[in-house]
């Protein structure tokens, strides 16, 4: 009876352990994710492409045909994505870096959010690019989403895409081809893997080689390192790598 109660214990302990991996968002044994390589030009001048300031959070997105961090990375093509930089600066690969697409507070004459890059853990925003009819050269959109995968609106219904300007910003969704602005062209490059592993270094987080998340009940601190104290586990801990 002791024997059976004992072993009882054991595997409702382990299935609990599942149960919190799969609420961290890890996985007990280590894994790649694949990140599809693309980037994104305006119908509208094709050779102006979306790109980032800097590596910076909090910097703005422009179009213009500078070739630096003008690479993006997606999760899926399928279904809405965050939408991550590359840290690279001529337009190849590079690196997945921390960095992804989000709606700063600052807006436009029109009172429209301008897109900027934060920490991806406090992007709150997905995005999907569609292409409405393969005919039409210029029936191709970025749709923006949240989190849950239902599209951003306003108070109206109004669903919200990626308006191009000089600083991209968004805009209510509407006919492309008699609102250039609204239409965009994405190019696949390919796809590379990243792994999804245990840190053994005290560093955690999205890193360029891999998401290293920390063991047990340590947490990842906002500037990607273990540990337990209220630095660690306080204001911009990161959930998705440790314990918050």
């Amino acid at each position: 009876m002791k024997l059976s109660m004992s072993m009882n214990i054991f595997y409702i302990t382990i299935l609990s352990l599942f149960f919190i991996e799969s609420i961290l968002g890890r996985s007990i044994v280590n894994e790649n994710v694949k990140f599809t390589a693309v980037n994104f030009h305006g119908n509208k001048h094709a050779m102006y492409y979306l790109t980032a300031e800097s590596l910076e959070p909090g910097s703005k997105l422009l179009v213009n045909k500078n070739k630096n961090y003008y690479t993006w990375y997606l999760t899926t093509l399928s279904d809405p994505s965050k939408v991550y930089l590359s840290n690279s600066l001529v337009g190849s690969f590079g690196g997945v870096t921390d960095l992804c697409i989000s709606l700063s507070e600052e807006k436009n004459f029109f009172g429209n959010n301008y897109l900027n890059i934060v920490r991806c853990a406090d992007s709150k925003y997905k995005f999907k690019y569609l292409d409405l009819d393969p005919e039409e050269p210029y029936l191709k959109i970025i749709k923006i989403f949240n989190l849950d995968d239902t599209p951003l609106t306003d108070s109206d219904g109004n669903e919200y895409c990626v308006y191009y300007d000089g600083y991209p910003s968004i805009d209510k969704c509407g006919d492309p081809r008699y609102n250039f602005n609204l239409s965009w062209t994405m190019t696949v490059l390919g796809d590379i893997n990243k792994p999804f592993q245990q840190s053994n270094d005290g560093s955690c987080g999205n890193l360029i080689n891999g998401f290293f998340t920390c063991p047990g009940n340590y947490c990842c601190s906002q500037f990607g390192f273990c540990g337990t104290s209220s630095l660690h586990c306080g204001q911009g801990c990161q959930p998705e790598y440790g314990h918050c």
